[in-house]
């Protein structure tokens, strides 16, 4: 690359709106060139930029046919305070909808595993005298005709399953069942379930 269009090159980095130059809550900074900037990423996030643009696009449509708003696209009017106010708008109102559906699905995960506790306690109550190898063959019949390993929520009794074997993972190794992704099997609950199972052989030698 030649002197000239290496600093022809450069000057266009430095002058173009930065990635970063515009925070979640719609805060305006000055990116590296000394301009200020308000429709850039959300901290380099593009699906971010991309939820929050959608919204105003929508709502720029509906104003320029109520003759409210300015016309051109939204390219055109990005730098605009027009479009600087709706970014800020649209960006609260996204952060605030994202938090009430996170809010919402925490509770029912919280109610989920409340009735899968109560229900499991129950289910474990009713075969604390089965053996380990009445488990795992229970696991695996769970497992039948599934092109994956069960989940612990997918698998009635699995609460009392994974305390008391001490991990999922290794309820599913001990079965002979492939580790669902983001699985790992702990070498210390492995080792920890063989020591107990040797004490336990050791008493009734």
């Amino acid at each position: 690359m030649s002197q000239k269009t290496y600093r022809k090159a450069f000057e266009i980095y430095r002058t173009r709106p930065s990635v970063r130059s515009h925070n979640f809550t719609g805060a305006v900074r000055p990116n590296e060139g000394g301009r200020s900037v308000a429709d850039e990423r959300f901290h380099g996030d593009r699906w971010l930029q991309k939820q929050v643009e959608q919204r105003i696009r929508r709502e720029l449509r509906e104003l320029q046919k109520e003759g409210t708003a300015p016309t051109g696209s939204l390219e055109s009017l990005r730098g605009t305070q027009f479009y600087k106010d709706l970014f800020r708008k649209h960006a609260r109102l996204f952060r605030e909808e994202r938090a009430a559906k996170f809010q919402a699905h925490k509770v029912w995960l919280e109610e989920d595993l409340r009735a899968r506790t109560a229900r499991d306690a129950e289910w474990g109550e009713s075969h604390s005298a089965d053996t380990d190898e009445q488990l795992l063959e229970y696991v695996r019949q769970c497992s039948d005709g599934q092109k994956k390993s069960p989940l612990e929520r997918e698998v009635l009794g699995g609460i009392y399953i994974r305390e008391r074997f001490g991990s999922w993972p290794l309820v599913l190794h001990l079965a002979g069942l492939p580790l669902r992704n983001n699985m790992k099997l702990s070498p210390k609950t492995l080792k920890n379930y063989l020591q107990r199972q040797q004490v336990c052989a050791a008493k009734f030698d």
